[in-house]
């Protein structure tokens, strides 16, 4: 049998930083030193049939089938199989998951870079780290398998390290080697990138920097000429993550924004922590995105910090600024929105909005002015469970929805579809019984002449569908003139009488009976047209 060598293959990949191999494993015992001795004098080994071969390798440990990848393409190709398939199971070429709870992550990292002859055309890689020291280890790694070995990418998802970095210098290691992995997936084409975690490439404030005072930590330096060569390839950017706009790492956010704005047209921020303020403001003011049409942000703010709308007129700035967005996703709790912000120019707000997520505080705030989203054709609002006030506020919002109507030529002919994110309790059906139902003559529903799709689910909530819930969500579905379709999207449980009616004809007769026009009605899994 003749074998082709391999001899200019190296495990010993090291990192710049800790001159440390990548994949590290306990050292062979003395059965797997002879082999190996055995292996570098003859070709004993390599002359047996493949699937003893494959049995003897299945008894070496990581850093022994890293070594003997080395050898022979033939033993390249099963040493590398045999890691892979240990710790991701029946992997694919073109998708990899690894995971925080994942073990022997430098191996397998140092597998996929020596694996000869494999090109991979990725549609998902999706990376977790598990400390600074990791991501700084690893991150270098995944940029020099993204470099050599991959044709393409669709999507980069990296969860990063929960432990920020200890020093100033670490810190700023970690964001080159961040950026480096960035652009270096931009390079292959990548259309989706998602930042998760606390990074580890910013400094806690309380941090001391060497010469400088706690008071004031230094001016971040001016951004590094990263991104510039990167072409626009990236059409969605999620980051969830902590100090994604921390002053010291936000100049590369920036640079990254710029880089990709001819082609970007999702933006998520979910900021689990809270920021200054003067972070979003800083970031908002700065990033112009024309073909932006998908816009979600959630943010905290901290227990010192006022909920006023001064807090959020950097974010409808912002979306001022870009015409272009058609969906519109606000965290259920914010922003604050008051209804004399600038009302000056409400008449040009998203003229193209045609989706539109938020409280139903803001979407009252909106909706008042009768040539905003003129285009609308989902409206989600989205019910707090702790707020006192809740329900008053979604009337308010139906109000608002509902007075459109008067002028069709500015607030549109399409149908829409109204969604409640609500938690399925007593409080709801109370408030639909005596708001509504009891009270049909000053319910705002009789006016939602356009609304053909209701959608009430516990997404984000808590609380059972019961048969009280069912029985009033049909009651008050059929209040509404033209409903078409009747969705109960639970995410939840279902009691055994729920489950129990709905496949009942009974069920289906009450139906047709409450809701005339209805042509097609959802519970969960069950679903019914006419």
């Amino acid at each position: 049998m003749t074998h082709q060598t391999c001899s200019s293959l190296s495990t010993s990949i090291e990192c710049d930083e800790f001159r440390e191999p990548l994949a590290t494993d306990t050292p062979p015992s003395p059965l797997q030193s002879q082999l190996l001795t055995t292996i570098n004098q003859s070709a004993l080994l390599l002359d047996l049939p493949l699937e003893l071969i494959q049995s003897i390798l299945g008894l070496c440990d990581y850093s022994t089938l890293l070594v003997l990848a080395q050898v022979d393409m033939l033993l390249n190709a099963e040493a590398t199989q045999i890691i892979l398939t240990r710790e991701l199971g029946s992997w694919s070429s073109q998708k990899f998951s690894i995971s925080h709870d994942t073990p022997h992550r430098d191996s397998i990292l140092a597998a996929l870079y020596i694996r000869q002859g494999a090109k991979y055309a990725l549609t998902d890689f999706d990376y977790s780290f598990e400390d600074s020291k990791c991501f700084r280890r690893q991150g270098a790694a995944i940029t020099r398998f993204l470099d050599n070995h991959v044709t393409s990418i669709d999507c980069l998802k990296l969860d990063l390290a929960s432990a920020q970095a200890g020093s100033w210098a670490e810190a700023s290691s970690a964001r080159s080697k961040l950026i480096m992995l960035l652009e270096a997936a931009l390079a292959k084409g990548c259309q989706h990138v998602d930042l998760r975690g606390d990074i580890c490439c910013c400094i806690p404030h309380s941090l001391k920097p060497i010469g400088g005072d706690l008071s004031s930590p230094p001016t971040p330096p001016p951004p590094p000429p990263f991104f510039l060569d990167s072409a626009p390839t990236l059409n969605k950017l999620t980051l969830e993550t902590s100090p994604t706009l921390d002053p010291f790492l936000l100049p590369h956010m920036l640079a990254l924004l710029r880089s990709q704005s001819p082609t970007l047209r999702n933006l998520k921020i979910y900021q689990s922590k809270p920021l200054p303020i003067n972070y979003y403001d800083d970031f908002f003011l700065a990033v112009s995105l024309p073909s932006l049409e998908t816009f979600k942000v959630t943010y905290k703010l901290s227990d010192d910090q006022p909920t006023s709308s001064s807090n959020f007129e950097c974010i409808f700035d912002f979306l001022t600024r870009h015409p272009s967005v058609q969906k519109v996703k606000f965290h259920n709790e914010y922003p604050y929105f008051d209804p004399k912000y600038r009302s000056a120019g409400t008449d040009r707000f998203l003229p193209n909005l045609k989706i539109l997520h938020a409280s139903a505080q803001v979407v009252y705030s909106l909706l008042q002015y009768a040539k905003v989203f003129s285009n609308l054709e989902h409206v989600c609002i989205m019910v707090p469970y702790k707020d006192n006030w809740r329900y008053e506020q979604v009337n308010n919002a139906l109000i608002a929805l509902g007075s459109r109507k008067n002028d069709s030529s500015t607030c549109g002919k399409s149908s829409i579809h109204l969604e409640l994110r609500v938690c399925f309790d007593t409080d709801f059906c109370m408030w639909l019984s005596f708001n509504h139902i009891l009270n049909q003559d000053a319910s705002p529903v009789q006016y939602l002449k356009r609304v053909e799709t209701l959608t009430v689910n516990t997404k984000g909530a808590s609380g059972m569908l019961t048969m009280e819930t069912l029985i009033t969500v049909v009651a008050w579905a059929g209040m509404f003139p033209n409903l078409r379709w009747l969705r109960l999207d639970d995410k939840s449980s279902r009691t055994d009488e729920v489950e129990e009616v709905i496949r009942d004809e009974r069920f289906v007769d009450c139906l047709k009976e409450n809701v005339p026009l209805l042509e097609r009605c959802s519970v969960g899994d069950w679903d019914w047209v006419k």
